[in-house]
C-alpha cells in the first residue's frame, strides 16, 4: 500500500526546518574554524617555501660558478699546451710527449685524451704524412675519409683517461660536431668548445653506458715570421665525455636539490639533455630554477628541481589537525538536531524509491523491446544497402571465419580463388583477410578472384580491422572492386604511347637533321627560321621522351635494390652545373648535397626522379640570380624523406596540391619552358615505391620539395650502427 503524500510532506517540512537551524548553526562554527586554521597553516608554508626558494637559487649559483671555472681551467690548461707546442720551430713526437707529460696529473675529469691534429687538401695527403712520419711516426698512415673537401687528421696521441691511445692518421672531418670546432678554433685563434655528439669509441657500448661528448680544440700558431704574423700550423684536441664532467660538479654543489640537469645547445638550435644528477622523485609543486653557463662560444642551461616544502610538517599538522576538530564539531551539532526526524524521512524515501524502481523496469523493458524492433530494421537497411552496391563486401570475425558476403561477392560463387595478377597462387598468410587481421589495414591490393565467372577479374583490394565501441578488435572486412576494364584501357593507353612516340622520333630525326644541314649555310631571317624549327624539334622530344617515361613509371617492373643516394645525388648535380661553370660566369648555381643515407628503390627510377626535381631547381629562378639548392634527407622508421630547398621563383599556395598533374603548369610557358610531365612522373615513381611527395613554402623564399623512399636494406651478415647521432673519429684519437 502507497504511502499518503501528506505525512511524507509533512514530515519534510519539519526535517527542512531543523536542517536549516542546525546547517546554519554548523556552517558558521565551520566557517570560523577552518578559516582560521588554513590562515595560520598558509603563512607556515608560505615562510617555509620562500626559505627553500633562497636555498634552490644559491645552490644553482654556486653550480653555475662552478661549472664555469672548471671549464675555464680546462681550456687554459690545453691552450697552454698549443702555445708550448707552437714554440717549437720542428716538433717532434718526442717534442709532444714531453710538452704533455704534465696533462696526466691535471686532473682533467673527463678528458679521453689529447691529440695534435693538421689539415691537408686531398692533394695535401701523401706529403703530410711523409713530413710527420720524419718526425717521430715512422708509421704515421693518413686516412682520408671522401674526398673533394679539406680533412683534419690526428698525428700525435696521448690518453688521459688510463687506456692505451688510439691509432694517429684519422680523418676528424667525417663528422660535422668536431669539424665545425676545428673550422671555428682556426679561424677565430681561441680555443673553441664542439657540440654535443656521441664519441666513435662509445658506439659500441651499452646504450645505458654512452655519453654525450665535447672536443676542445686549441688553435697552435708557430713563431712569428718576418711580417709579425703567426702561422697556422695545427691543432690541440681533446674529447670530454659530459656526465663524468659534470658528475663531481653537481653532485658537490647541488645537494639539497631534487634533479639537476645540464642542457646544451646542438647544431639545428635544439637543446640536448648532456648529464643529470636526480635524488628522489619530482612532483608538480617542487620548484624549478633555470640558469644559463656562458662556456667558450656557447651557453648551456642548467635546470635545477627542488622541494617546495622543508622537513617541517607543522603547517600540514595544523591545517589538518583544527579542521578536523571544527568538522567534527559541526557534524556533532548537525546530528544532534536532525537525527530523529531523519531517521523517520528515510524509511518513507527508501519506500518511495522502491516504488519508483519498478516503474523504472517497466520502462526499462518496453525500452528494449523498442531498441530490439530499431535493431532489427537497421540489419535490414544496412544488408540491404550492402547488397546494392557494385562492390565484394566479405567480412570475418577474429579468428578468421567468414560472418558477411554481401550479394555482389555471393555472384562470384559460393567460394572465391584468388590469385596474384600473373596467376601464381596466393601464399596462406597472404590471403586479404588474414593479412588485415595480422597487419591492421591493407591498401590498394590488385588481386584475382577466380569464380563463377570465365574471366577472372582484377579486383583492387582495401581491408580494415573492425572495433568495438570500447577499442577491442572484432574482425576484419575487405572491399573489392572491379578494375578489370580499367587496366585494360591502361595497358592500351602505354601501348599507344610507346608507338606513337617511336613513330614520332624518326620523322623528328630527319627534320632535325635536314634543319642542321641548312643553318650551316642560312644567314640572316633564314637561319633564324631554322632555329626556331630546331628549338621545335627539341622541345617535341623532350614531349615524347616525357610521355614514355611517364607511361614507363606507371607499368615497368620495379628492381629495388640499395641505392647509394649521396653518391647518385652528387652524379646529377654534377651532371646538371658542369657544363654551367663554362657559360654562367657569376651566375653559377649553389647546390649543397647533406649527408643522405641509401635507399632501397630502383636505381633508374630513383635517377630520373633527382634529376627532374634539380633541374626544376636550377631552371625555375629570377632572371640574373643563381640557383641555390640544399639537398637534405633524415631516416625515420624504415623510410628516408629527401629534401630540395631553393631559393627560386616559388610555387603559389593554390597550385601546391595540383603541381603533380600531367601537363599542368604553376608558370607562364613563355618564359619557362617545359612538357608539364616532370613532376606527374615524380610522383608516379615515388606512389611505384609506396611513398610520399609534397611540396611546401621555403622560409625567406622558394620551394622546398620532398619525398620518401624505404631505407636501405641491411643484409643479416652486415653490421648495423646503431641510431646515434654523428660519430666522432676524435674519439679513436681522444
Amino acid at each position: 500500500m502507497p504511502i499518503p503524500a501528506y505525512v511524507g510532506n509533512r514530515q519534510t517540512v519539519r526535517l527542512r526546518r531543523r536542517w536549516r537551524s542546525g546547517v546554519w548553526c554548523a556552517g558558521l562554527i565551520t566557517v570560523l574554524g577552518v578559516s582560521a586554521s588554513l590562515i595560520g597553516a598558509a603563512a607556515l608554508a608560505e615562510a617555509d617555501r620562500d626559505a627553500n626558494r633562497q636555498a634552490a637559487q644559491r645552490r644553482v649559483a654556486l653550480a653555475q660558478r662552478a661549472f664555469t671555472d672548471e671549464m675555464q681551467r680546462y681550456m687554459d690548461t690545453i691552450g697552454l699546451v698549443a702555445a708550448a707546442v707552437g714554440t717549437q720551430p720542428h716538433l717532434t713526437r718526442d717534442d709532444y710527449q714531453t710538452l704533455t707529460q704534465p696533462l696526466i696529473n691535471a686532473k682533467l675529469v673527463g678528458s679521453t685524451g689529447v691529440a695534435f691534429a693538421v689539415a691537408a687538401t686531398d692533394d695535401q695527403v701523401p706529403a703530410v704524412q711523409e713530413r710527420w712520419r720524419g718526425r717521430g711516426a715512422p708509421a704515421l698512415e693518413l686516412r682520408p675519409e671522401g674526398s673533394g673537401r679539406e680533412h683534419f687528421f690526428t698525428i700525435f696521441n696521448r690518453s688521459l683517461d688510463g687506456t692505451l691511445p688510439p691509432p694517429a692518421g684519422v680523418d676528424m672531418s667525417q663528422a660535422a660536431e668536431p669539424a665545425a670546432a676545428l673550422a671555428e678554433a682556426r679561424r677565430s685563434g681561441v680555443t673553441t668548445l664542439s657540440r654535443p655528439y656521441l664519441l666513435l669509441r662509445d658506439r659500441n657500448l651499452p646504450a645505458e653506458k654512452r655519453q654525450w661528448s665535447f672536443v676542445l680544440a686549441a688553435p697552435v700558431l708557430g713563431p712569428p715570421d718576418a711580417t709579425g704574423n703567426r702561422p697556422f700550423i695545427g691543432w690541440i684536441v681533446t674529447g670530454l665525455r659530459g656526465q663524468n664532467f659534470t658528475a663531481a660538479i653537481l653532485r658537490d654543489y647541488t645537494d639539497g636539490l631534487r634533479e639537476a640537469t645540464l642542457y646544451a645547445p646542438t647544431t639545428d638550435g635544439s637543446k640536448l639533455r648532456v648529464a643529470g644528477l636526480r635524488r628522489g622523485s619530482v612532483s608538480s609543486s617542487d620548484l624549478h630554477e633555470e640558469v644559463v653557463i656562458p662556456v667558450a662560444q656557447q651557453t648551456w642551461t642548467l635546470h635545477a628541481t627542488a622541494p617546495s616544502r622543508g622537513s617541517s610538517h607543522l603547517p600540514l599538522w595544523v591545517a589538518a589537525g583544527g579542521s578536523l576538530v571544527t568538522l567534527a564539531l559541526a557534524v556533532l551539532i548537525l546530528v544532534l538536531m536532525t537525527a530523529r526526524d531523519r531517521a523517520r524521512l528515510q524509511v518513507i524515501r527508501a519506500t518511495r524509491r522502491l516504488e519508483s524502481d519498478l516503474a523504472s523496469r517497466k520502462i526499462m523493458e518496453a525500452q528494449l523491446r523498442h531498441a530490439r524492433d530499431a535493431l532489427e530494421a537497421s540489419q535490414s537497411y544496412l544488408t540491404g544497402l550492402l547488397d546494392s552496391i557494385d562492390v565484394a563486401v566479405i567480412a570475418c570475425d577474429n579468428s578468421g571465419r567468414v560472418t558477411l558476403r554481401n550479394a555482389y561477392a555471393r555472384r562470384h560463387g559460393p567460394s572465391v580463388s584468388l590469385t596474384k595478377l600473373d596467376g601464381s597462387p596466393l601464399a596462406e598468410d597472404e590471403m586479404p583477410l588474414d593479412r588485415t587481421l595480422r597487419e591492421g589495414s591493407i591498401d590498394e591490393l590488385e588481386l584475382r578472384w577466380h569464380g563463377s565467372g570465365r574471366r577472372p577479374p582484377i579486383m583492387l583490394t582495401h581491408g580494415h580491422t573492425l572495433h568495438a565501441p570500447d577499442g577491442s578488435r572484432i574482425g576484419a572486412v575487405i572491399t573489392g572492386y572491379d578494375i578489370t576494364e580499367l587496366r585494360d584501357h591502361e595497358r592500351e593507353l602505354a601501348g599507344f604511347a610507346a608507338v606513337a612516340a617511336h613513330d614520332l622520333r624518326a620523322p623528328l630525326a630527319v627534320i632535325a637533321s635536314y634543319a642542321e644541314l641548312l643553318a650551316a649555310d642560312s644567314t640572316g631571317e633564314a637561319a633564324e627560321v631554322l632555329s626556331r624549327i630546331t628549338a621545335g624539334v627539341e622541345r617535341m622530344r623532350a614531349l615524347i621522351n616525357d610521355l614514355l617515361a611517364y607511361a614507363s613509371a606507371r607499368n615497368a617492373t620495379v628492381d629495388s635494390v640499395n641505392v647509394d643516394l649521396c653518391e647518385m645525388v652528387s652524379d646529377v648535380v654534377t651532371a646538371r652545373t658542369e657544363h654551367l661553370k663554362l657559360t654562367a660566369g657569376d651566375q653559377l648555381p649553389d647546390v649543397y648535397v647533406g649527408p643522405l643515407p641509401a635507399v632501397h628503390a630502383d636505381a633508374a627510377m630513383v635517377r630520373q626522379l633527382v634529376d627532374n626535381l634539380v633541374g626544376n631547381a636550377l631552371k625555375y629562378v629570377r632572371p640574373g640570380q643563381a640557383a641555390r639548392v640544399d639537398i637534405t634527407a633524415s631516416e625515420d622508421d624504415g623510410w628516408v624523406r629527401v629534401e630540395l630547398a631553393d631559393r627560386g621563383i616559388g610555387i603559389p599556395a593554390a597550385e601546391r596540391d595540383t603541381i603533380f598533374a600531367p601537363f599542368h603548369r604553376a608558370h607562364p610557358e613563355h618564359r619557362y619552358r617545359g612538357t608539364g610531365l616532370g613532376l606527374a612522373i615524380c610522383r608516379r615513381i615515388v606512389d611505384r615505391h609506396g611513398g610520399q611527395i609534397g611540396v611546401t613554402a621555403n622560409a625567406g623564399g622558394g620551394s622546398r620539395f620532398f619525398f620518401t623512399l624505404p631505407a636501405a636494406v641491411t643484409r643479416p651478415d652486415t653490421p648495423t650502427a646503431a641510431p646515434a647521432p654523428a660519430a666522432d673519429p676524435l674519439t679513436s684519437a681522444a
